[in-house]
């Protein structure tokens, strides 16, 4: 349940998720990365788009600490900040299993010998695909062998 605060939001709410109500009658909500001691401005970090948001203190009417809602650690926050949208969706292991799946419709259709050793595949008895099955997966001594499939794995 949400509880109100006037603005005594401080440094140690950092990680809590938070409603915060603005002077143009704007609602912000996210969790809250970090607070300025000096000037109080929030960095409100939004899971929806992976951003981050400077609102000044003078913007802020107030503040409700959502405590339905569980705590991030900061060093969540820094981490999910600092990676790429690309690894973010690496890590759904629903968008793994729809790669791997195309990758293995693709060696079949292509009739490439391969085989599957879960969760790696090999391909041509030498190269690696690796999860999340991008090009940058592809694991091989030989550099033409790697080329190809890297190829392959581009095209699904």
């Amino acid at each position: 349940m949400a509880t109100p605060s006037s603005l005594s939001v401080s440094e140690a709410d950092a990680g809590q998720h938070v409603t915060l109500l603005l002077r143009s009658s704007e609602e912000r909500s996210g969790f809250i990365y970090t607070i300025d001691p000096l000037s109080g401005n929030v960095v409100l970090y939004n899971p929806e788009n992976n951003k981050a948001s400077l609102i000044t203190r003078h913007a802020i009417v107030s503040c409700q600490i959502n405590h339905d809602r569980p705590a991030m650690a900061v060093e969540a926050l820094s981490e999910r900040l600092q990676m790429p949208e690309e690894q973010q969706l690496y890590r759904d292991a629903g968008w793994r299993a729809q790669r791997r799946d195309a990758l293995v419709h693709l060696l079949t259709k292509q009739h490439v010998p391969f085989r599957q050793d879960d969760p790696v595949i090999i391909v041509l008895g030498q190269a690696r695909v690796e999860p999340p099955y991008v090009a940058t997966s592809v694991y091989c001594e030989n550099s033409i062998i790697r080329q190809r499939v890297r190829e392959l794995v581009m095209s699904i």
